[in-house]
């Protein structure tokens, strides 16, 4: 399918909390949309959205000009850990496309935007994905890797671990 991508903008914040409890795969567990606010371990991807280091991409349906998907990034550090964490230097991921419009490369599109735009700025980008995620083959396709020592058990009793996708090597010191 045929996308526009654009950047996030501060005015997409709503629409990202719809992503984000689609990104949680929360639909299904009967928790309501709005939980996620009063929940800091998902709320940390997009409460107060437009700090520095937030960037994102949003796909539009070009026949409606409608937002179908996002994935946005955000450096979350210290006691504000986020299940992706790697780093101080690697922001996590979130990203997530309407049920409607998924299978049609879309998130790999919004991925790939993520890398090529505001990612280039990171020597790397990580997310967290449970081992059940059908997008896994995709992450790796985009050449994102499991991070050794990752793999545990979510609060619902899901194996989750983390994936990192480095942008650009580290820079070795070379003798002169």
């Amino acid at each position: 399918m045929n996308v526009s991508i654009r950047p996030v903008t501060p005015a997409d914040e709503p629409f990202l909390w719809d992503m984000l409890y689609l990104a949680a795969n929360l639909a299904d567990t009967g928790i309501p949309p709005t939980a996620l606010r009063t929940d800091s371990a998902l709320a940390r991807y997009v409460e107060g959205w437009g700090r520095p280091h937030d960037e994102g991409v949003v796909a539009l349906d070009p026949r409606t000009n409608e937002r179908i998907g996002a994935a946005w990034m955000r450096l979350l550090t210290g006691d504000n850990r986020g299940a992706g964490y790697v780093d101080d230097t690697t922001p996590e991921v979130a990203l997530a496309v309407l049920p409607a419009h998924r299978r049609r490369g879309i998130a790999a599109r919004l991925l790939l935007a993520l890398i090529d735009g505001p990612g280039r700025s990171y020597p790397a980008i990580s997310l967290s994905s449970r081992a059940t995620n059908p997008a896994l083959g995709m992450y790796r396709r985009l050449g994102f890797e499991p991070v050794a020592g990752t793999r545990t058990a979510s609060r619902a009793g899901v194996i989750v671990f983390t994936l990192r996708r480095v942008i650009r090597p580290p820079r070795r010191n070379t003798p002169a």
